[in-house]
């Protein structure tokens, strides 16, 4: 495992690599979800988008709530002013973006 610590860029990259064409959030989603973000999605639309999957019926729970966090954080990093709140903003949404990954593998959807 490398130590090195991704830029502010590379959590940006990853975030929206979720929610493009072929993201695991649009795939998950399908139907009941928003659909993906533009491959130029800035944070703003990162973080809203986050939001609306949050809201899909066929997630679980876990996953809801987890994406809910990630949305928040993405938000108040969008928002930040300072490059170390951004940047520890981006940190949070990028874990409760994977630890809602995670969750989406490990549990049943809602109402199966």
């Amino acid at each position: 495992m490398s130590a090195e610590r991704m830029s502010a860029a590379e959590i940006v990259t990853e975030l929206r690599s979720a929610l493009i064409t072929g993201g695991w959030l649009p795939t998950a989603t399908l139907a009941h979800g928003p659909g993906p973000v533009a491959e130029d999605a800035d944070l703003g639309d990162i973080a809203r988008a986050l939001q609306e999957h949050s809201l899909a019926a066929s997630l679980p729970q876990d996953c809801v709530d987890l994406l809910g966090h990630a949305a928040v954080e993405a938000a108040a990093a969008y928002t930040a002013t300072s490059f170390a709140e951004v940047y520890t903003r981006l940190g949070y949404a990028l874990a409760y973006a994977t630890q809602a990954r995670r969750a989406l593998t490990d549990t049943p959807a809602r109402g199966a």
